[in-house]
């Protein structure tokens, strides 16, 4: 990301104890994601989040008269790169907290930073952490599950009673389909062909002969960008257009959007229909993320003003500085318990949308419950957000939300989930 005179290097006092090892100096958060190869757009996306969050907050004093500075580091998608990257960040004494650790990465960053008492906000859905027994892992993204079944409870509000389900062969993908299967199933309405796409092969015209074959009227899924700009536009080519399509955050994503809008044309925004979480997308927390996103330096800003993943990161630091200031320390075993408590809110808090209004509450000896670009997030005991979905469209002033996800419906469904567990 072209942000170099943001990215401040930090100085090496000694490693991460959990304690911020000097009284001066700048606090850091690790964007730790991936900069290189084919996902090299999430790392841009983590940055998306932390830039913005960098200029409010330092343009309210810092944390604790701190300024924050985001700096990279490169887990490459893969663990074997991810754990020596995640020692090399630990070696800094003034760390905040850390992002990223999606995918495959997530169980060991996450096992690291929790022993080194470093707040870790992953954006992993994966289940292994719904029942979370890491203190410092926080995860303010919708669980793998919950997002399969929302998406077919809205397959069918939709009127697509004769789905095909593509999903890729990463861990999020996987993780959304199961439910998403059974979803359909016990709404009614089997899926007609289930297909598990090859990542970044040449051609898929033999998965699109079957789905053709089996007269789908909407495709639903979840596949990475370069997969899917091949799949996609091949898709266009035999239909003669592009189908209905419905799909999850990862659809909502930048670098999705580049890929397979580039390869497909603006037919997309017509054809896709996105299943999100519940966000203020009006409110002035988001609004606040996305003017300071596209005015700041960085010239690929624009691509993520819809990103869900980055509006969370923003709020994931937000809301971590925001409880350094209520416990008025950098010790992270002081500050990482009130995260919830500042995001949860208690009885008699006022509510905030930016974290200048946080602050000068703060100031006043109020409790605060911080509601920013992703609406409010409620924490459960294992410090997972379980959001209510909407549907949505992409247009080009941005989302335009539709009806909502029944509560009541998507809750039955995973009432049986976790009963089968």
């Amino acid at each position: 990301m072209a942000v170099s005179a943001t990215l401040v290097a930090a100085t090496v006092i000694g490693p991460f104890t959990g304690a911020f090892a000097s009284a001066k100096g700048d606090v850091v958060v690790g964007v730790l994601s991936t900069y290189t190869g084919a996902n090299a757009g999430y790392g841009q996306e983590g940055m998306a989040g932390c830039i913005p969050a960098m200029l409010v907050i330092n343009a309210a004093g810092g944390v604790m008269g701190h300024h924050v500075t985001c700096q990279e580091f490169n887990s490459n998608s893969d663990p074997a790169d991810a754990v020596p990257e995640t020692h090399r960040m630990l070696q800094l004494s003034n760390l905040l907290l850390t992002l990223g650790s999606g995918g495959t990465t997530a169980p060991a960053i996450v096992r690291l930073a929790n022993a080194a008492k470093l707040t870790v906000f992953s954006e992993t859905g994966q289940s292994l952490f719904n029942v979370n027994k890491y203190s410092y892992f926080w995860r303010d993204v919708p669980v793998d599950a919950s997002q399969g079944y929302a998406m077919a409870i809205a397959t069918v509000m939709l009127g697509y009673t004769h789905v095909a389900a593509v999903f890729g062969q990463g861990v999020s993908s996987q993780g959304s389909r199961p439910s998403f299967v059974k979803g359909m199933k016990l709404l009614g309405h089997p899926v007609v062909d289930t297909v598990v796409l090859p990542t970044s092969a040449p051609s898929y015209t033999t998965q699109i002969a079957g789905i053709q074959g089996h007269s789908a009227d909407a495709v639903v899924g979840e596949v990475d960008p370069a997969s899917s700009a091949t799949f996609f536009s091949e898709l266009k080519q035999v239909y003669g257009k592009l189908p209905p399509l419905v799909g999850d955050q990862a659809y909502d994503e930048g670098p999705w959007l580049k890929s397979v809008g580039g390869a497909v044309g603006t037919t997309l925004t017509k054809r896709l229909t996105l299943v999100l979480p519940v966000a203020t997308s009006a409110g002035p927390g988001f609004r606040q993320w996305k003017t300071t996103l596209v005015a700041s330096s960085d010239p690929t800003g624009k691509t993520y003003v819809t990103d869900s993943y980055s509006a969370a990161d923003f709020d994931a630091i937000v809301m971590t500085a925001l409880a350094a200031d209520e416990a008025h320390s950098l010790v992270s075993a002081k500050y990482n318990r009130l995260i919830r408590t500042v995001t949860n809110g208690v009885k008699g808090a006022v509510v905030v949308h930016t974290y200048a209004q946080g602050v000068a509450a703060l100031a006043k000896h109020k409790k605060i419950r911080y509601v920013g670009a992703s609406g409010p997030i409620t924490f459960n005991k294992y410090h997972n957000w379980e959001p209510g979905y909407v549907l949505q469209k992409l247009t080009k002033n941005g989302l335009k939300q539709g009806r909502l996800v029944p509560t009541s419906v998507l809750n039955k469904l995973l009432t049986g989930h976790r009963a089968k567990a």
